[in-house]
């Protein structure tokens, strides 16, 4: 009976929510340090794993009868409970019952064949009168030594089959054997076609119509080679023989060595190796760079045989034939799919795909069907319990691979447990008599009860500063008003995107300068200078510098050099060896000067584009069927002389004008040659114009710069605000209901500039504006702040920390490895999928991120928590304590609606629901550390305000490593990484320092204090 109590507790849930977070965040590791294959086999089709969920939908049933969830006041934890037994049920059915795989289809062609996604297995023994077939799923994976172990019997013989030693990337090669035989490797080249051979002594082969032997000189007309000793000879006949090669004479034997080139008539070729005995075997290739084949090793009793990869092998053991292969299987639908024709639709002037389609025909014979269908991302066919979605496409855009899955009761079982889950959990919030109610109503209480206790006075002064900035003049002035015309000139971005000059001219100055003006100039006058006099903006100081060791390697005062400070009196790059030697470094290994170094080296870049116009890109061709718009460095190749000479003149036109009106003061002249300029745009470029309204929009966006602006507001308010509260906690006696409620108006004025941008942005690019890092950094932030405002009335200390947080997140955002320029989108993004899913699961991030630093200010509390004031500090805390566990749960349901969602998404657009992808694991992995953390109360020895505070608070983690980790250090269909790794910012030890020191002060200061109430009353236990 005791078993079967704990079994059903709350303290084994924890257990194996616990080992299932580890368990599957450990997985992630392992795939991406070895492939996906590998974290299958080890984690998620283990068997042990299976048990493990078992024991979990066990202890969810169990929990239905030992906690009461059948009661009519807990009916809403009973439907999350069941909703989850049910989810799990749907995904065994997917696992045991459903299968995937890929068609691949050509233009014009009819099939109803089908590759499977798994790898299987399949042999074939024939003899004797018997025959016996076997075909088998295996996990491939160099970690697993066997991946098969089977027995057959073929006229009262037995035979062992076995399949082990699995070579991803594998290379043949001749290894020197006592036991071996004489051998050679060749390589041959002919039409840009490379074949490897290896030929043992005695066989002979035909290479591009020339035939080849060793050992065996018998064969008339044929290339021979022989070994003599330890040396290798070559008989060419005249047939073969290239009349270009004088080195070896014709029908005779000449000696020859290794990676010595030998000219055929149809083809060239190399020795590679060469050995008196040894055996061609397969080793793991060594170059990372280089790829291979995907090789297994099999044994039948005591003969081996090498598998390739989807290729059939053969042997023969006592008349016994054993045909085998390692690959995907062919399987066959009762109906056939046509492909009409593959449509791939670019961006604009842009080799990245907007969009890709296949124009299908379904045919059913029995069932007389003959019906078109168009298949493209997120938009699937369905047929007989088969989904059809597209994947990929074939490199000459002549042939379509579509995913083809077939799980329609673990689809709809799985999905109806999500939307159960969803609507038990957004009901949840608003059910009058559950936990999330009673505890927002003891915040209320808990904050009345503190109020009675605390005396409010005082003002506070805030002084505000400002300075103006001089604009600088010289004889290359152009006038503002002008400027600002010539920034809403529209130029075509290197992805096809329609912009005007303002947003290139700003992104160029600050990713130059660092700065959005330079000396009172605007963006649009330094760009306007650089195109049209480049020499003089060459001596401005104007390339950010910062590190004093290369600005003394380039002879320069202060943080900024100017552009001809970076080449020596002979026109040399300066930095070109040491910038060449930090990019051969990996990442992980590059210090502060390395990078440095390069940061400079593309702001060297881009002035150089923009000085030679290479960002005007102002021109659309006339007629061209990708609407290509170039600038002038392009116009030479990419036009015809009547397009070039109308293009120059509009150009040149436009800079004379400006140059008279820089050095008269008259731009009349300047503004009409421009508006011609515009007026060309206008008409060969009418099909993909913006709207004049989202170019004015884009404008004040870009010149109003937001989110940079907004990040400091945060910090200093949250700061004040943070000061203000603390000083109310511990000094009752000052009174600051007026700095409070500024702080708080200030704070309203900020986010309603937030909302502001987010929706500018969402216009300008034309879909949500959490498309990528940055632009779901600057959501989260504006989220969180949501989060900070929907729980003021609850305690103002919140929304301070909300306005830290905020700023923390709005200058994360901008640091330089998050990029903020608009871009367009890649075609699975093309979803309203991406709205609601992102949106979700980003939000989210908001109130969790709320809930965890509040525990950390919780944590700083409690320091300072003594015996004088621990009665009025202990109803701080447990105010605070009691708005985490709203925020965090509020932040949950978020989270497992958002993840959820992400998984019809996934199944909408490839035909899998969960895959086990890095970034869904570690979301997972966040609710369940979450989960964990909202029901300690039911853990015994974990029931107390420090213990939630910390996990809370350390709980973020999981947070940032779905978010940062999974992004940029491992592999998968989420991440941003490409090559090595960034390294892990100092920063980041610094604050795990810092959390660590503050948690073990408090946790001093708890047990020296000794009065310490529980989270909760224990009546609350079972809710």
């Amino acid at each position: 009976m005791r078993f079967v109590n704990f079994l059903f507790s709350g303290a084994f849930m924890g257990i194996l929510l616990a080992v299932f977070a580890i368990s599957i965040g450990y997985a992630t590791f392992i795939e991406n340090d070895f492939d996906a294959a590998t974290a299958k086999m080890l984690v998620y089709n283990a068997r042990w794993f299976e048990v493990l969920m078992f024991l979990m939908v066990a202890n969810f049933s169990g929990m239905i009868f030992t906690r009461q969830l059948y009661k009519k006041s807990k009916i809403n934890i009973l439907l999350i409970h069941v909703s989850l037994v049910i989810i799990v049920v749907g995904a065994a059915i997917t696992r045991y019952i459903g299968f995937e795989g890929q068609m691949h289809i050509r233009q014009g062609q009819t099939t109803n064949r089908y590759q499977s996604a798994d790898t299987y297995f399949t042999i074939h023994a024939e003899g004797n009168g018997q025959e016996e077939h076997l075909s088998k799923r295996v996990w491939l994976s160099p970690k697993k030594k066997q991946l098969l172990n089977h027995e057959i019997e073929l006229g009262n013989t037995g035979y062992n089959l076995t399949v082990d030693n699995y070579l991803p990337n594998a290379t043949q090669v001749l290894l020197p054997d006592l036991n071996g035989v004489p051998m050679i490797s060749l390589v041959s080249a002919a039409g840009g076609t490379r074949n490897d051979t290896y030929l043992a002594y005695g066989e002979s082969t035909i290479l591009n119509d020339i035939g080849i032997s060793f050992g065996d000189t018998t064969n008339v007309g044929y290339v021979h080679f022989i070994l003599k000793g330890n040396e290798l000879f070559i008989r060419i006949p005249e047939a073969a023989a290239s009349p270009s090669d004088s080195l070896l004479a014709i029908n005779a034997f000449n000696p020859i060595g290794k990676m010595q080139v030998i000219s055929l008539a149809t083809m060239r070729m190399v020795v590679v190796d060469f050995a008196a005995k040894a055996l061609l075997t397969w080793v793991p290739v060594q170059d990372e760079n280089q790829t291979g084949d995907r090789i297994a090793q099999m044994h039948v009793n005591n003969q081996h045989i090498y598998l390739k990869w989807n290729e059939w092998s053969k042997t023969e053991i006592n008349g016994v034939t054993f045909s085998a292969k390692l690959g995907n299987q062919t399987w066959e639908l009762p109906f056939s799919l046509r492909l009409n024709e593959f449509q791939l639709e670019r961006y604009p002037g842009s080799m990245s795909p907007s969009s890709f389609a296949s124009e299908i025909t379904l045919i059913d014979q029995e069932k007389s069907i003959e019906k078109p269908y168009r298949i493209f991302m997120n938009n699937i066919l369905s047929y007989q319990g088969y989904r059809f979605y597209q994947s990929s496409y074939d490199t000459d855009e002549l042939g379509t691979i579509l995913s083809v899955n077939h799980d329609y009761w673990g689809t709809m079982v799985t999905y109806a447990g999500y939307f159960l889950l969803f609507a038990t959990l957004i009901l949840s919030l608003f059910v009058k008599k559950n936990r999330f109610r009673r505890v927002s109503q003891q915040i209320s209480e808990t904050h009345e009860l503190r109020k009675k206790m605390l005396v409010m006075s005082l003002g506070f002064l805030f002084i505000f500063a400002g300075s103006n900035s001089v604009q600088a003049q010289d004889k290359n002035h152009i006038e503002p008003e002008h400027a600002a015309s010539f920034g809403r000139l529209l130029v075509q971005s290197k992805d096809g995107r329609i912009i005007p000059v303002n947003t290139i001219a700003n992104q160029v100055l600050v990713k130059v300068y660092k700065k959005s003006s330079f000396e009172g100039l605007s963006a649009e006058q330094v760009f306007l200078g650089m195109l049209t006099n480049p020499e003089h903006w060459q001596h401005k100081e104007m390339v950010k510098v910062a590190d004093p060791a290369l600005q003394s390697l380039l002879s320069v005062k202060g943080q900024y050099a100017r552009y001809i400070d970076f080449f020596d009196t002979n026109g040399q790059y300066k930095l070109k060896a040491q910038v060449d030697e930090a990019y051969a470094k990996k990442p992980a290994l590059r210090n502060m000067f390395d990078k440095e170094l390069i940061y400079v080296d593309e702001r060297l870049n881009v002035c150089y584009l923009a000085f030679s116009g290479s960002y005007l890109k102002f021109y659309p061709i006339a007629g061209h069927p990708d609407q290509l718009w170039i600038s002038p460095m392009d116009m030479e190749q990419r036009t015809s002389p009547e397009q070039m000479k109308a293009g120059m003149t509009l150009l040149n036109g436009y800079f004379q004008a400006l140059r008279t009106g820089a050095e008269s003061g008259n731009f009349t002249a300047a503004e009409q040659a421009l508006q011609s300029m515009k007026d060309y745009q206008a008409r060969e470029g009418a099909a993909i114009l913006p709207s004049d309204f989202r170019v004015k929009i884009e404008i004040l966006y870009n010149n109003l710069n937001i989110f940079k602006k907004l990040f400091p507001v945060f910090m200093m308010l949250g700061i004040v605000l943070f000061g203000l509260m603390f000083i109310q906690i511990f000094q009752p006696k000052y009174k600051l209901n007026l700095p409070v409620r500024l702080s708080i108006g200030l704070l309203i004025i900020a986010f309603i500039l937030q909302t502001a941008g987010l929706i500018m942005r969402w216009i300008i690019a034309e879909h949500a504006p959490w498309s990528n890092g940055y632009e779901s950094m600057i959501y989260i932030s504006w989220a969180t702040m949501l989060a900070g405002f929907l729980f003021v009335r609850k305690s103002p200390i919140i929304l301070s920390v909300t306005a830290l947080l905020c700023g923390v997140t709005l200058l994360t955002a901008h640091m330089s490895w998050l990029n903020p320029e608009i871009t367009n989108l890649v075609p699975v993004l093309k979803s309203y999928w991406l709205t609601i899913h992102v949106a979700t699961i980003t939000a989210s991030y908001g109130f969790i991120g709320l809930g965890s630093l509040t525990g950390f200010l919780n944590l700083c509390i409690m320091i300072f928590r003594s015996e004088k004031n621990k009665e009025r500090v202990n109803l701080v805390l447990k105010e605070l304590t009691l708005i985490i566990e709203l925020s965090l749960s509020v932040g949950l349901i978020l989270l497992i609606i958002g993840n959820f969602l992400g998984g019809i998404w996934a199944n909408e657009s490839w035909g899998r629901y969960w895959g086990w992808d890095p970034k869904e694991t570690w979301s997972l992995v966040t609710i369940i550390v979450f989960t964990f953390i909202l029901h300690m109360r039911l853990i015994p020895g974990l029931r107390n305000t420090f213990s939630f505070n910390f996990l809370a608070m350390f709980g973020f983690s999981s947070v940032l490593m779905t978010y940062f980790g999974v992004n940029y250090y491992l592999s998968g269909l989420h991440s941003y990484a490409s090559g090595d790794p960034v390294p892990v910012p100092d920063f980041v030890y610094y604050a795990l320092g810092i959390m660590l020191l503050i948690s073990g002060l408090a946790a001093y200061n708890d047990y020296k204090i000794k009065d310490q109430s529980p989270m909760m009353d224990e009546a609350e236990v079972v809710d």
